[in-house]
C-alpha cells in the first residue's frame, strides 16, 4: 500500500510541474441571460482590474482591437447555441480558454483556432447524438456529421500549421537502402509487376525515366550482359496453316 501512495504522490508532483510550465488560460467568466426571447452575453472580470481583463481578452484573440475580441465571442456563442436556443456558459468559457491557450499571434490565427475549438465542441456533441440514436436513419445522419466534422478539423489543423510556418513547405529526406546486387536510380520510380515482382527483385524499384546510370567518372555504366541474345526466327518460310485450337466438339445438354 505504501508503494501505491508513493507513486500517487510522484504523479501529483509531476502534474503540478507540468501545469506550472503552461501559460495561464484566459477565464472570460461569461453569464447568459434571456429576457423576452432575447439572449444576452454578459462579460466581465471576477476581479476589479478591468484594464487587465480587457488586455487578456484581446490577447486571447491575437488582436489589439477590443471590438474584434467581443465580436468573436458573440460568433462563438452563436455557433454553440443549442437547438432550443440556449447557450451553455461553461462550454463558451471552455472554448475561449482553448483559444487563448494556443496563443494566436494575429487575427488570422485566432480565427482558425476558433473554428477548430468550435468544430471540436460540435464533434463531441454529435458523438453524443450518435450514441443516443434510436434508429438507423438517425445513426447514419449523426455518423455522417461526425465524419464531416473530423475531416474539417484535420483541414483546420493543416491550415494553422501552414500559417505558423509562414507558408513554407517541409521537405522530408529519407535514406534509401540498396540491397545486394541492386543499383541506385535517379528519377521517378515505380514497382512494376505486382507483389510477386517485388519479392523476386528484393523490393528494388525500376526507373520510369530513360535516364542512363552514370559512374563517378562520367562514363555510362554497362549492364552485366554486354551482348544481347539474338531473337529466334522461324525455320520455315511462306504461309503455313495454323493448327486447330479446338481438340473436339462438345455437346452441351440441358440440366433437368
Amino acid at each position: 500500500m505504501s508503494n501505491f501512495f508513493e507513486a500517487l504522490k510522484r504523479g501529483i508532483a509531476a502534474a503540478k510541474q507540468t501545469i506550472a510550465k503552461m501559460p495561464p488560460r484566459f477565464d472570460i467568466g461569461t453569464q447568459i441571460k434571456t429576457e423576452n426571447g432575447v439572449t444576452q452575453i454578459i462579460e466581465g472580470p471576477k476581479h476589479s482590474d478591468m484594464e487587465g481583463w480587457r488586455a487578456q481578452l484581446m490577447a486571447a484573440f491575437g488582436t489589439t482591437s477590443e471590438t474584434v475580441a467581443h465580436v468573436e465571442v458573440e460568433r462563438i456563442a452563436k455557433a454553440l447555441r443549442q437547438g432550443d436556443g440556449t447557450i451553455d456558459p461553461a462550454e463558451l468559457d471552455a472554448v475561449i480558454a482553448i483559444v487563448s491557450g494556443q496563443q494566436p499571434k494575429n487575427e488570422l490565427e485566432a480565427m482558425t483556432i476558433c473554428q477548430m475549438a468550435v468544430t471540436h465542441a460540435l464533434t463531441m456533441r454529435s458523438l453524443g447524438n450518435l450514441n443516443r440514436s434510436s434508429s438507423i436513419q438517425q445513426q447514419d445522419s449523426n455518423a455522417l456529421t461526425v465524419a464531416r466534422l473530423t475531416k474539417a478539423f484535420a483541414s483546420q489543423m493543416d491550415a494553422l500549421g501552414k500559417l505558423r510556418r509562414g507558408g513554407e513547405q517541409r521537405v522530408v529526406v529519407e535514406h534509401v537502402h540498396i540491397h545486394a546486387g541492386g543499383q541506385a536510380i535517379v528519377g521517378a520510380v515505380t514497382h512494376a509487376g505486382g507483389p510477386r515482382a517485388l519479392i523476386e527483385n528484393q523490393g528494388q524499384p525500376h526507373a520510369t525515366t530513360a535516364i542512363p546510370i552514370v559512374a563517378s567518372d562520367g562514363q555510362k555504366m554497362r549492364s552485366q550482359n554486354t551482348e544481347r541474345e539474338t531473337v529466334p526466327v522461324s525455320s520455315g518460310e511462306g504461309p503455313q496453316a495454323l493448327p486447330n485450337a479446338r481438340r473436339g466438339t462438345r455437346i452441351r445438354r440441358p440440366i433437368r
